[in-house]
């Protein structure tokens, strides 16, 4: 049986994973993250609370540098009428431009370790921080609540809720 996380933007297949944009430094309220709820994940469907004390693993993604400039780019390079239309950036290019910082991903791992999770793999784009931790401790870094669910012949995890940060 493969078991599924699903606390936001996208859900990804593998030993669980969530993903959402958090901005740690900020002293402001809880955010709701909105589209973030599994389309599958509804009341027909829900088979119970899920383990507080099992684990689970999930990715936090953090927002592009630079972001509407980076949107730009890319609809530039794909307008033909556009000057940059091809002029297609080297991957260390556009990390260097558009890259979240390693102070972002250090702060969001001080976070992730501040709620009870064990932050992990970065890839070298730094777009998002892996964790680990217990349902309880996703759970309450999110501010979800989270549910089993039979899907196609799978049981899959998944908030309640929108999940905030």
């Amino acid at each position: 049986m493969r078991r599924l996380v699903a606390l936001g933007l996208t859900t990804v297949l593998a030993g669980a994973t969530a993903v959402a944009a958090v901005n740690p430094a900020s002293a402001t309220p809880r955010v709701s993250l909105r589209n973030n709820q599994a389309s599958w994940a509804t009341a027909t469907h829900r088979k119970g609370a899920a383990d507080p004390h099992s684990s689970v693993s999930l990715r936090v993604y953090l927002r592009l540098r630079n972001n509407t400039q980076a949107a730009s780019l890319a609809q530039s390079l794909n307008d033909p009428t556009s000057a940059s239309y091809h002029q297609y950036l080297s991957g260390s290019q556009f990390r260097k431009s558009y890259s979240p910082t390693s102070g972002d991903v250090a702060a969001v791992s001080a976070w992730l370790k501040s709620v009870g999770l064990t932050p992990g793999y970065v890839p070298q784009n730094n777009f998002y921080v892996s964790a680990t931790g217990s349902v309880a401790a996703a759970a309450s870094a999110f501010n979800v609540h989270l549910s089993r669910y039979a899907v196609r012949n799978l049981t899959l995890r998944a908030a309640d809720s929108r999940p905030s940060v």
